[in-house]
């Protein structure tokens, strides 16, 4: 490989890489709003960014046993018909060090709060369909061996992944003396929700600067998400357009859906906004939601009065008292919600609330609502009902 081909270390600027082009008009390409996978495979398909993924957050073998400086993403012609059906995610290669062999590493970001069960029939499915590719490229002749292809999931949802990881766990259990015979197809994940291990990622991990702000949940919290960016990023402006990119036309519109912010062109100016703005706005929310709290305090008594003195003998008898008494409930709990952790943790809650039929069970989730400080917490918290 030439020294021309190769890329920087991760923690150098790539911005002169002549293979990454059209970085500085991106804002005017892209839309206004992103999407969950466009926001993420916009800052994967930068190779500091994968790298610092791979580096700081799986087993220690992907920092040593690789070849960092040499990720690059693969072209789109590069996949075929059938894998284009099987795939709609990332596909890196990496040079495994001291030989010529490269190693196919399919990133796949996973946003669904449930997971995956059948993650692991996925990925065999591409490896599969890969190999098979190599085969019919090299064509007849002598038998070579093909290069190794792998996978890591980015599990951005807040509840933990529990999905097996090894295909061979799929399958029902087989006595020892056949356990050969079964197709053995593995992958590793991230997940978004667990805080890493700082001794291993460092000050510059351009990876953790975009994911400590996804797990951001309080005002405080995303001002904190970007001075780290700051420091993170420092000397690195395309990193920089891409997080800028990412902050602004996804995760805040994501989070404040109803708020006008004016699009920031640098660091500093985005940071400005987030200490004033957005601070602001999130604290004037959390009195909005104490103000509508303590008046939605009010009618829960009534609700619970209703519920433990006379009005429990109507609710039993007159099923549209208690449709309508459950709906009520409902809408506070979606709105007390709303103010005070925003709207898609407020979408969440109303989806695991949606079969609740016990007025006990409503009202110590509306408790919840107001006692619960991030989405993680609330999220968390309802699971256990």
């Amino acid at each position: 490989m030439s020294n021309e081909s190769r890329l920087p270390r991760c923690g150098e600027d790539r911005t002169s890489r002549s293979s990454q082009p059209g970085f500085k008009s991106l804002a005017k390409k892209l839309p206004k709003r992103l999407r969950h996978d466009q926001a993420y495979k916009l800052i994967f398909s930068h190779p500091d960014y994968m790298a610092g993924l791979l580096s700081g957050y799986l087993n220690p073998a992907w920092a040593n046993d690789v070849d960092l400086d040499s990720l690059k993403l693969v072209h789109p012609e590069y996949i075929d018909d059938d894998l284009n059906r099987l795939v709609n995610d990332l596909v890196w290669q990496v040079r495994l060090p001291g030989s010529d062999s490269w190693l196919d590493v399919l990133l796949l970001v996973e946003h669904q709060s449930s997971v995956d069960t059948y993650m692991a029939l996925r990925v065999a499915k591409y490896s599969l369909a890969a190999y098979d590719k190599q085969r019919r490229e090299r064509g007849e002749g002598k038998p070579k061996r093909m290069l190794p292809a792998g996978a890591v999931v980015l599990h951005t949802g807040s509840r933990p992944w529990t999905a097996k990881r090894e295909l061979t766990d799929l399958v029902s259990p087989v006595p020892a003396g056949f356990r050969h015979l079964l197709l053995s197809v593995s992958y590793e994940v991230v997940e978004q929700r667990r805080l890493p291990d700082e001794g291993r990622i460092g000050q510059r991990n351009p990876a953790e600067a975009v994911l400590r702000l996804a797990r951001a949940e309080s005002g405080e919290e995303i001002a904190q998400a970007g001075r780290w960016a700051q420091r993170a990023l420092d000397g690195r402006p395309v990193l920089q357009e891409l997080y800028l990119l990412f902050a602004q036309r996804y995760y805040l519109k994501s989070r404040y859906p109803d708020a006008s912010f004016e699009e920031q062109e640098s660091m500093m100016a985005l940071q400005g906004m987030i200490e004033s703005d957005v601070v602001d706005l999130q604290k004037k929310a959390v009195a909005e939601g104490r103000a509508e709290g303590r008046a939605e305090g009010r009618a829960e008594g009534r609700i619970q009065g209703r519920t433990e003195g006379r009005a429990e003998g109507r609710i039993q008898g007159r099923t549209e008292t208690r449709v309508e008494i459950f709906g009520y409930l409902r809408s506070l709990i979606v709105r007390r919600t709303r103010s005070r952790l925003g709207t898609r943790t407020a979408e969440e809650t109303a989806a695991a609330i949606a079969g609740v039929t016990e007025m006990e069970t409503l009202l110590a989730v509306y408790e919840l609502t107001g006692a619960c400080a991030s989405r993680h917490e609330l999220l968390a918290r309802l699971a256990t009902l």
